[in-house]
């Protein structure tokens, strides 16, 4: 995992999704996510934790959603919509990505 996050997102009320970059021993990259809420306490000094109340849940959801799109941007380099059209398939969706800008590339040319 490296030292510093690859994406943050702050959404509110002190919660923060940051994701880090991975790879597996045969150097498949993956991403690892965490979700935290920053608070002041009564000794005036600044927390993190990673429980959350009813009412923290909508941003709970919303941090996920936009990083969940944001890792997708970042590997496949397509946004959510393109991915919900072309159906997300894991590798299969990048193969089809690549094709595509190619495909894309090649009628610019001409």
């Amino acid at each position: 995992m490296s030292e510093k996050p690859i994406e943050q997102i702050n959404v509110g009320n002190g919660i923060r999704a940051e994701a880090w970059r991975n790879e597996t021993k045969d150097g498949q990259e993956y991403f690892s996510v965490k979700i935290s809420r920053s608070y002041k306490a009564d000794d005036d000094k600044w927390h993190e934790t990673n429980v959350f109340s009813r009412d923290h849940l909508p941003k709970l959801a919303l941090a996920s959603n936009m990083m969940f799109e944001r890792l997708i941007e970042r590997q496949y380099g397509m946004n959510h919509d393109e991915q919900k059209t072309e159906g997300f398939a894991g590798k299969e969706t990048a193969k089809r990505a690549k094709k595509k800008a190619a495909r894309k590339v090649e009628t610019e040319k001409d």
